[in-house]
């Protein structure tokens, strides 16, 4: 039952509530280990569906783990409840698979628990594999502009080719591409992110490199803070529209806006520039970085949006 990017069988032979209870306990048992204390656990609208989450449900609590019961939702749904309530979760969904199927996707401190995302430095940008299911990937490549139109401009097997040689085989072969849309890049910042009754969030109070998906978290820091900030005010009998709460709003997501876009523009810059000097400096740091624990989970704390003015969502907290 075991696949590639998810655990999927066929209820109740292969997968029933003994299978899902211990699921439960084996992935809350390493949950805790990697730091993580809150779970969260939605399900599709599959008839087994109910049982399985239940099940799966008994066991995290049975490993000590706090359980978010999303109940029936999407499996991005999950992912976002997963994302902005806590880090973790577990969806119940068979997927597009036969109705007597059911399985399991899981999501730990924000990454797939299976299938291991690649991003590596080419000197034209980043290139990135994000796994899906069933053998495909999202992809994400950056490239210089008249390289990139060369690229669009070849035949289907000529571009797959392409694509499989920058994948330096880290998903075997790329067999096939689907549908593929270009995007220029570019680097934008608003002066001021609010205005009368107005406060803008994600793209259209920034636009950063697509390193690593942090213009998404910085979306997801946008919208999260500034409904913090206007219940809290709704409570209190204030205008949502208050320039104090709006200035507030500013205070706190303009910077961290900033520092990412400056941190995303130099890390592009940084690894796609090979020249001799700066490429041994550059991997004697990640060395470095590599073997320390501390500043591993700096960096992985600081790309999860946390922080000093960390949102009440981002930590699992209702608002």
């Amino acid at each position: 039952i075991f696949k590639a990017y998810d655990i999927r069988g066929i209820v109740p032979s292969t997968l029933n509530d003994t299978v899902a209870e211990g699921l439960g306990r084996a992935f809350g048992t390493v949950a805790l280990a990697e730091g993580q204390t809150t779970v969260a656990v939605g399900r599709d609208g599959r008839l087994s569906g109910p049982m399985l989450s239940a099940a799966l449900i008994r066991g995290l609590v049975a490993a000590g783990v706090r359980v978010i019961d999303v109940g029936v939702c999407t499996t991005p749904m999950l992912y976002f409840a997963a994302s902005t309530l806590c880090a973790s979760g577990i969806q119940v969904t068979g997927s597009h698979n036969p109705a007597d199927q059911n399985g399991f996707k899981l999501v730990l401190d924000h990454a797939p628990f299976h299938g291991e995302a690649i991003q590596h430095f080419l000197p034209g940008g980043p290139f990135a594999l994000l796994p899906l299911e069933e053998g495909r990937s999202s992809m994400v490549w950056s490239e210089r502009s008249d390289v990139a139109r060369r690229m669009l401009a070849l035949p289907p097997e000529d571009l797959r080719a392409e694509i499989d040689r920058r994948a330096a085989g880290w998903r075997g072969t790329i067999t096939g591409i689907g549908r593929i849309s270009s995007h220029p890049l570019s680097l934008g910042l608003a002066r001021r992110f609010v205005g009368p009754r107005l406060a803008l969030v994600a793209d259209a109070a920034h636009v950063v490199h697509p390193l690593a998906g942090q213009g998404l978290n910085l979306g997801f820091g946008d919208a999260a803070t500034l409904a913090e900030l206007v219940i809290e005010h709704l409570r209190l009998g204030l205008d949502p529209g208050d320039p104090a709460l709006l200035e507030a709003y500013q205070a706190r997501r303009r910077p961290a806006a900033a520092a990412m876009a400056a941190a995303t523009e130099g890390l592009n810059r940084l690894f796609s520039n090979d020249a001799g000097p700066l490429r041994v400096l550059r991997d004697a740091g990640l060395n470095f970085v590599n073997r320390s624990e501390r500043l591993k989970a700096m960096f992985r704390q600081a790309a999860a949006g946390r922080g000093a003015h960390e949102p009440r969502l981002f930590r699992g907290e209702p608002i």
